[in-house]
């Protein structure tokens, strides 16, 4: 059993630990002109899992992905064929398209540097990064919107690796033990595990009875883009790396956990984000109920597997604790609020909106 199955006790989070052979820009720009018929100059994508090029061609630009060897074909799959079915359902939804190879295949899988990779070219969505964008209330609101219409989009969607096990779903926090135990700080761990107490023992219970579905499960602020001229308009949702089948507030949690503030104005641009996503997807009370317990829940994920990430990835680092020193001031300030009161302002603030 390899380390990360150790700490985490989860089978399927090879590209976590696994570290995948390098892609050179010509290898990219030669699979686009054989396979895909584009010919143009490729320039790199950061990523943290994938292998992402950027083509210039004389007709357009597109993202060449190379998906993590550690990935499985399947879960690969499960990503082409969400897009195409978001196509055919929501044309509108700002999300890439597949751009299909010179034989009508969807992706390919190609061996390149002893590793068999799943390879697929998409439109190249224009805008400004949300991170690098002015933010406002108006452009938080807009961003849940367009996740409620994204999940109403696949609401009808299945797919067989739909069910796979993601060290990113919320359902199985608990199994972050592992990682937990691994941080040195030794309040940082009693704090995180107190939440994880409370996740098993208040939370996971209640999922029998909530809405499941495949969703995105990563609206951050590296995985949107907004216009340039307009930085309330949402003009992509890009990375779908993390589409699970899991309950629906876990997606509205992980959404609502990056939409938080400063300390002095924590929950501002979440309940924005929220009353945005529940005029499209009204939120019932047993989900409401959870809102609180599940966005702490998302962010012990998102600190235990970036912390846990950065020792194991030092070249790295920089890139993958980008977010962790905020996302730990808005836990604490998080952690002394009351969960019922919390709950309430997300309640309120949707009645008001309406």
């Amino acid at each position: 059993m390899s380390e990360i199955h150790q700490a985490v006790s989860l089978s399927e989070n090879d590209s976590l630990t696994k570290v995948a052979a390098e892609i050179s820009t010509q290898e990219a720009v030669q699979v686009a002109q054989l396979h895909f018929g584009v010919t143009g100059t490729a320039s790199r994508l950061i990523s943290e899992r994938d292998q992402n090029f950027h083509l210039t061609c004389a007709g357009g630009s597109y993202v060449l992905k190379f998906a993590h060897p550690g990935e499985d074909q399947e879960v690969s799959n499960l990503q082409t064929e969400a897009l195409l079915h978001i196509e055919k359902i929501d044309a509108g939804l700002p999300v890439q398209r597949v751009i299909r190879t010179l034989d009508g295949e969807a992706e390919l899988r190609l061996t390149i540097g002893g590793e068999e990779r799943t390879v697929r070219l998409v439109s190249y969505l224009e805008g400004q990064l949300l991170r690098h964008a002015p933010s406002t209330l108006n452009q938080k609101r807009n961003l849940g919107i367009v996740l409620a219409r994204l999940g109403k989009a696949l609401r009808n969607f299945d797919h067989p690796a739909a069910n796979h096990t993601l060290v990113w779903d919320i359902q199985h926090a608990e199994r972050l033990r592992g990682m937990v135990a691994d941080i040195r700080n030794a309040e940082h761990q009693e704090l995180l595990n107190s939440i994880l107490d409370t996740f098993v023992k208040d939370v996971k219970p209640q999922y029998a009875s909530m809405r499941t579905q495949i969703v995105h499960n990563d609206l951050n602020s590296d995985n949107a883009l907004v216009s340039p001229e307009n930085p309330d308009e949402v003009v992509a949702v890009l990375d779908f790396g993390d589409m699970v089948r899991t309950p629906l507030i876990n997606d509205v949690a992980v959404g609502t956990a990056y939409q938080l503030g400063d300390p002095d104005q924590l929950l501002e641009g979440a309940k924005a984000f929220v009353t945005g996503y529940n005029s499209v997807t009204p939120l019932k009370s047993d989900e409401f109920a959870l809102v609180y317990d599940l966005i702490m829940t998302r962010m012990v994920v998102r600190i235990a597997i970036t912390e846990w990430r950065a020792e194991r990835f030092p070249d790295n680092a920089e890139y993958i604790l980008r977010n962790t020193s905020r996302a730990w001031q808005q836990l604490h300030a998080l952690k002394a609020m009351d969960r019922d009161a919390v709950n309430a302002e997300f309640i309120s603030a949707c009645q008001a909106a309406t």
